[in-house]
């Protein structure tokens, strides 16, 4: 097992909470149960025993505390549906009021946790700590996951080992996300590694795998033939979350930087999820319950941009439109040089015919900008108008130079002087004791947050900049009509903190702070609305992979999907929304070979970036380039409106001879086989219900036209003997 940072205190995976004991006894009535669940609770007010479909589990046990904290019972009481227990906590940083309560849901077990403090606010990590008894019972656990924490090199079953790999070559080590594992002592972050002063990580870029997207995890139980999933609640006001676990079953959540205050109580809450023995039916559970967060407001149009994409600056005349069709081409987010400056995306020029001299130094007017889009909508292809929340400026200067013009109307003309002038309150410090170094080397302690360009990092609560990027909205919206929304850039600054402010919430390095998290979510509040209300969308590029973050979020154009932790998490955020996904450069196919490169996607169904003349740090056209997408055009048009497959089990590979998924497409399924092992395999999908006839096709990569294949229908399993071609077949199943 590879070593991984970690750097904030944390309670060892296999180590128990302070003040902790486990019970296994009577429970003395004490019993909340809610269909297929059934926990018993302890008189000190933790889980003592579990049952799923009537089947004990045996050793099974769960609490909530605070790392360092004793607690003790002030009082018990029967509620609707379950039990209330409040319980004093005393730590070294302070004291605290805790109530829980445990009640029956619809189809879970609800954990509802509030913590109330006193006057003096502190904070500690919370956490969650579950022993789910791995070691007697065989389970295995997974996780919406960058990848699971395996070494692949420690696996001793053939078998296990097959599954696990998901390419066949020898030269790539990418692991299947697909498959549960046994527990192992591993460290997994919620959206990406939480910041200390020690380590910042100022520009951090997704791709590592110790990442989990969504706040689950699930359990797989062979003893008992079904499983468990914990589901943390999107809507709480989540700053920072770890998921630990170790090889006896241990699963601990801890929760970071929230400020234990009188004024303030915290609020957050949990689910037990028991499901059948597979993880996609605890995710079910999940896009069902907090459906906000997983469907786009306007899915229709959200789906129309599914496909490859570009982030080029072009005429929408250089590049040959059928061409761009047979490689599944749709969108391009617009890499909107049009701007003067970063953050000045339409100046306050008095009509769309007024020109401006752009951050490339060519002239621009809105008119043009919109005859753009429209032409490329003409053409059949779709346009995203760049946006960023954090970043404002180019060639900033620290401290404020003298301004170039005493007349404020034209200060919109050089950074420097809008900035200093009108904005200067939004800027985000580099505290004095955090170490400033990383990507961009003008950073220094006490000084702005430097970013591309020498532009500076803002934060979008503060009225006066929230108000500037909402009047850029209303112009986009008023003088765009021809581009369909907006793709928001840049969300690893929200992991950041304004010490300048304070939000109520937050307790950062021994102080209250304001949490750029609530930031977002604050202006997102009269942002989405004005957008959605306009027929458009809003994707975001997600370099912090974060669920909660995504509520209102129409898609995802993801600048790392080449990295193997950034595709898998794209794909979880974007299980009922588009997906469209990046490729640096040539290098990424030549490195991982076309095949491996495109049938990845494939299985995750999300869309790699297409070569696009133009294409800004991305993949440009070349002939061989071009010839790979191709390809594997035919195979990517029928991914456009997928949306996964959550039921248990919906496909299966006979003997692991290739890696499969399942998604639901308008009047039918596709089944992505990829990375075979053999030159035929036999794929099963359960399609219990229907007794029609079904018509199977299959599209092979260099083969513009599908294959019917035969298929047979036997007690509700439709089996299809499956030719394949370069290690892989894309079926696409219709009923009849």
């Amino acid at each position: 097992m590879k070593k991984r940072i970690r750097v904030l205190p944390v309670v060892a995976a296999g180590a128990l909470l302070c003040g902790m004991v486990w019970w296994s006894g009577c429970s003395d009535g004490r019993t909340v149960r809610s269909g297929d669940i059934t926990v018993e609770l302890t008189a000190a007010g933790e889980i003592g025993a579990l049952k799923i479909d009537g089947q004990p589990v045996e050793g099974f046990t769960a609490r909530t505390g605070i790392v360092s904290g004793k607690d003790s019972l002030l009082s018990s009481r029967k509620i609707r549906g379950g039990w209330e227990f409040v319980k004093a906590v005393t730590a070294p940083e302070g004291s605290c009021q805790m109530t829980e309560r445990f009640y029956a849901a619809d189809g879970s077990i609800r954990w509802e946790v509030q913590i109330e403090g006193g006057e003096k606010p502190w904070s500690a990590p919370l956490q969650t700590l579950l022993h789910y008894p791995a070691e007697t019972t065989g389970a295995t656990v997974w996780a919406p996951w960058g990848g699971p924490q395996i070494d692949l090199e420690e696996v001793t079953d053939p078998a296990f080992k097959t599954r696990l790999k998901l390419m066949p070559d020898t030269a790539n080590h990418w692991l299947n996300p697909l498959v549960s594992v046994p527990f192992t002592e591993a460290t997994y972050y919620y959206g990406s590694p939480y910041v200390t002063y020690e380590n910042p990580r100022i520009a951090y870029c997704p791709g590592p795998t110790d990442v989990i997207a969504l706040p689950m995890v699930s359990v797989k139980d062979p003893s008992i033939e079904a499983g468990l999933s914990v589901v943390l609640s999107p809507e709480d006001l989540i700053q920072d979350i770890t998921l630990q676990t170790d090889p006896s079953g241990n699963l601990i959540f801890s929760r970071y930087y929230h400020r234990i205050v009188q004024s303030n109580p915290i609020r957050f809450s949990l689910d037990l999820v028991p499901h059948r023995s597979d993880w996609r039916d605890g995710l079910a559970w999940m896009c069902s319950r907090y459906t906000d967060y997983f469907t786009p407001v306007n899915d229709s149009l959200a789906f129309e941009l599914n496909g490859t994409s570009a982030y080029a600056c072009n005429n929408g005349r250089d590049f040959d439109p059928q061409k761009m069709k047979a490689m599944a081409f749709a969108t391009n987010w617009r890499a909107s040089f049009d701007f003067p400056y970063m953050g000045m995306f339409i100046p306050p020029v008095k009509d769309v015919d007024t020109g401006w001299k752009t951050y490339r130094g060519d002239t621009i007017t809105v008119r043009a900008m919109n005859d753009y889009a429209q032409t490329m909508k003409e053409q059949g292809f779709h346009v995203l108008s760049y946006f960023n929340l954090n970043e404002f400026g180019t060639g900033i200067q620290y401290p404020a130079p003298e301004p170039t013009t005493a007349d404020s109307s034209l200060w919109w003309q050089n950074s420097n002087d809008y900035l200093y002038g009108k904005l200067a309150d939004a800027m985000l410090f580099i505290p004095e004791g955090m170490n400033p170094a990383g990507h961009y080397t003008k950073n220094f302690k006490g000084g702005p947050y430097y970013t591309w360009g020498d532009g500076v990092v803002m934060d979008c609560g503060v009225p006066v900049y929230r108000d500037f990027l909402l009047e850029q909205v209303r112009r986009h919206l008023e003088w765009l009509p021809a581009a369909e929304g907006f793709c928001i850039d840049r969300y690893d600054w929200w992991h950041y903190f304004n010490e300048k402010f304070d939000d109520g919430m937050t307790w950062f390095e021994g102080k209250p702070v304001r949490s750029l998290n609530n930031s977002l979510r604050a202006f997102m509040t009269d942002f989405l609305p004005m957008v959605h209300e306009a027929g458009k969308v809003v994707f975001v590029n997600t370099h912090t992979k974060r669920l909660d973050l995504l509520k209102g979020i129409d898609g995802i154009h993801d600048e790392y999907t080449y990295r193997e932790g950034a595709l898998n998490t794209t794909a979880w955020l974007a299980l009922k929304k588009p997906a469209l996904g990046w490729t640096d450069s040539r290098k990424d196919l030549e490195e991982q070979g076309v095949d491996n490169f495109f049938q990845k996607y494939l299985l995750m169904g999300v869309y790699p970036m297409c070569p696009f003349p133009g294409n800004d740090h991305s993949i440009r056209p070349d002939e061989w380039v071009d010839r790979a997408y191709l390809d594997y055009g035919p195979l990517m048009q029928q991914m456009k409106y997928r949306t996964w497959v959550l039921s248990p089990d919906p496909v299966c590979v006979v003997d692991d001879r290739a890696k499969v998924n399942v998604f639901e497409v308008p009047n039918g399924y596709i089944v992505p086989v990829v990375y075979a092992l053999a030159d035929q395999v036999q794929v099963k999908v359960p399609v219990a219900g229907s007794d029609k006839a079904w018509n199977v096709q299959a599209y092979y990569p260099g083969e513009a036209e599908p294959v019917v294949l035969e298929s047979a229908l036997s007690e509700g399993v439709l089996t299809l003997d499956v030719p394949m071609r370069r290690g892989c077949a894309l079926l696409r199943l219709q009923a009849l």
